[in-house]
């Protein structure tokens, strides 16, 4: 069950390499063999990411403070 609440991703994209942002996770959904997560990015353009393709995650907390992951 996705809990909406923002995460930042560490992980590789198309090219393979290595990449940082920080989303929204909308949806999750198996197709091809594989599963999938539909993100908002935080300048709001949309992706969706192989979910073996995340390499660490962390959730954001929902005060007023930005941290980046360790």
């Amino acid at each position: 069950m996705l809990k909406r609440i923002p995460l930042w991703l560490r992980y590789r994209d198309a090219n393979g390499m290595q990449a940082t942002a920080k989303v929204l996770p909308l949806d999750v959904e198996t197709r091809d063999a594989a599963e999938w997560l539909s993100a908002r990015f935080e300048d709001g353009h949309g992706e969706i990411l192989r979910l073996d393709w995340l390499l660490d995650f962390s959730e954001q907390p929902f005060a007023g403070t930005q941290t980046t992951p360790d």
